[in-house]
């Protein structure tokens, strides 16, 4: 038996999926990224307003900032995009439009994801396949316009 090359593979991929083309696969790896970078940067947020609490109680000295502020980000990293979302709405962090964006990238990856049978779907977001060019575009836009505004947060 002969290992499969990666054409197989990726063929693979097209039939498990239900995809038509190679080139869909990367409107959909770049969606499922585009909920990673998301997610990164609601443990960021999350661990830089609990590192401004602990400095503003005086439990954080001026010199140990960037220590408690990498231990705070290890500690958030081991939940879930939805627990740091939800955490993040429970705070007060996030404008409502940043949270609906966040719940429908969301959505779509667990869709695809948490797969069983009779469940599966390509990510959709806003109605579209991430894999149509309109789906990709709105998805890619939102999810930039969400990252700015998590990076932009200020206490």
């Amino acid at each position: 038996m002969r290992a499969p090359s990666s054409d197989d593979v990726l063929q693979a991929f097209l039939d498990m999926f239900g995809l038509t083309t190679k080139e869909q696969l990367t409107p959909l790896g770049l969606s499922l990224l585009g909920h990673a970078w998301i997610d990164q940067w609601l443990i960021h947020l999350l661990a830089t307003r609990e590192c401004i609490e602990e400095i503003r109680a005086g439990r954080v000295a001026e010199a140990d900032i960037d220590a408690a502020l990498d231990a705070l980000i290890a500690k958030h990293a081991e939940g879930t995009f939805y627990c740091h979302l939800k955490l993040a709405q429970d705070q007060r962090l996030l404008d409502p439009e940043i949270i609906e964006i966040c719940e429908e990238v969301n959505r779509g990856r667990d869709h695809f994801l948490h797969w069983k049978p009779g469940r599966f779907q390509v990510p959709q977001y806003r109605g579209a396949e991430v894999t149509s060019t309109e789906g990709f575009e709105v998805c890619m836009k939102d999810v930039a316009h969400a990252v700015r505004t998590i990076k932009a947060w200020q206490p």
